[in-house]
């Protein structure tokens, strides 16, 4: 849905509160926390849902990928079109 560029340009941008659904615990067994808001847009209703471990986890992911994006970059990475 974050592709829908109205999703990303309108719904995703709202300005509003989240509601805690579920906190963060130190338990491994309860839910994963997530915080959750409602926004509408031209009569739509949306629900946004942040999950705040994923989201520290998707960053992570992102900057290793472009750490090693870089360092391919700086080697001069060839492409090799043989397969």
């Amino acid at each position: 849905m974050r592709r829908q560029k109205i999703v990303k340009e309108e719904v995703l941008s709202r300005a509003g509160r989240y509601e805690e659904v579920w906190p963060v615990s130190a338990n491994k067994k309860d839910p994963a926390p997530l915080k959750v808001k409602e926004v509408i847009h031209e009569g739509e209703r949306y629900i946004v849902c942040v999950n705040e471990t994923e989201v520290g986890v998707q960053q992570s992911a992102r900057e290793a990928i472009v750490k090693s994006l870089r360092e391919q970059l700086e080697d001069g990475y060839q492409v090799n079109y043989e397969r």
